[in-house]
């Protein structure tokens, strides 16, 4: 799958955010501010944003079924929308 940068790298580090994506994380204990990762890292945090990720949404909307209906939410939702374009 395609990775598309939502955040400029610079604006994370101007703003002192630490973004893994390498890794899962095993244990979260909030009282310690501290996670453990898969990978086995610890590291201490004093906000912390899990952020699960989402799936799209196509509300209940009468012909949502329909062929030329699309979501967009990865790099195959748009080669689909490209080839319906041509």
């Amino acid at each position: 799958m395609d990775r598309y940068e939502l955040v400029c790298e610079n604006w994370l580090k101007d703003e002192k955010i630490d973004f893994i994506g390498d890794a899962e994380i095993a244990a979260l204990h909030l009282d310690a501010h501290e996670v453990l990762l898969s990978d086995g890292r610890s590291l201490s945090f004093d906000k912390c944003i899990y952020a699960l990720g989402s799936d799209c949404f196509l509300p209940p909307i009468l012909g949502a079924e329909k062929a030329g209906i699309f979501t967009l939410r990865n790099s195959s939702d748009l080669a689909a929308i490209r080839r319906e374009m041509l």
